[in-house]
Order: structure tokens, then C-alpha cells, then sequence
């Protein structure tokens, strides 16, 4: 579906908008997700 590199970019991305808000957790899931899906 997706690229290893486009899936990259996108967790960049989020992890630029999270940094923002600073919402650790969500960082956190989010991170699993994205190793559990790659």
C-alpha cells in the first residue's frame, strides 16, 4: 500500500504536529503502530 519512505514521511509529518502539541503518549502510539505496520 504504502512505502517503507512514504510511511516515513508521514510519521515525520505527524510527529512534527504531535511535537507541537506535545502529546507524548500519542507520539508513543503512534511509533508502535507505525513499527507494527512497516
Amino acid at each position: 500500500m504504502f512505502s517503507p519512505a512514504q510511511i516515513g514521511e508521514m510519521v515525520r509529518k505527524i510527529y512534527a504536529d504531535l511535537h507541537k502539541t506535545a502529546d507524548y503518549r500519542a507520539r508513543l502510539d503512534i511509533e508502535k503502530y507505525a513499527i507494527q505496520s512497516a
